[in-house]
């Protein structure tokens, strides 16, 4: 193997590659590995500037049933003197027959019970794939070291197949070095 450190140097550009390490990929069984990627050095740049964590969390069909009486956690809290600052919010129904019922929406919100965002009734009860695009996420008094979760208001019924996916952007805020 080469030394790196005999490598000439040189002025990256933003289409330029880097390797690292992709962690925690959900493969089709369920399992979760580490895979060797590359990021351009713009991504890299921009997610270093932009100061954000972006995370997937797959529901089962089962957890999607559930909602009403189980809420799912999409962000951990994130302790004493910190606040999760939702910047984007996307769900993808991964459908299979049969389709849901919705009784009310879904919901994104704060433990603490403040709604960040809400997915209709037809996304939920769609009988095809299915992505819902947040366009209005919540504005107001972000409450300290409290977790965000996924649930719905009413009954979940029609013996749906469909898992589902939540992608969320987000920032932790420090009230220490904010």
């Amino acid at each position: 193997m080469a030394n790196i450190s005999t490598y000439p140097l040189g002025s990256p550009k933003t289409d330029d590659m880097l390797a690292g390490t992709a962690v925690n990929i959900e493969q089709a069984d369920g399992t979760k590995i580490n895979v060797t990627r590359n990021f351009t050095v713009g991504d890299v740049a921009a997610f270093a500037v932009n100061n954000y964590t972006e995370t997937t969390v797959s529901l089962t069909a089962s957890q999607v049933a559930a909602l009403q009486s189980t809420p799912v956690e999409l962000i951990a809290a994130p302790g004493a003197g910190k606040y999760i600052k939702i910047l984007e919010l996307s769900l993808f129904l991964d459908y299979t027959a049969p389709a849901y019922t919705f009784a009310q929406t879904i919901d994104v919100d704060y433990a603490s019970g403040q709604t960040i965002a809400t997915a209709t009734t037809a996304f939920g009860q769609s009988a095809a794939d299915a992505v819902f695009s947040v366009g209005t996420l919540f504005s107001g008094i972000v409450p300290a070291d409290d977790k965000v979760q996924i649930t719905t208001g009413g009954a979940v019924g029609g013996g749906g197949g469909s898992s589902m996916k939540v992608k969320v952007r987000y920032q932790i805020l420090s009230a220490i070095n904010f």
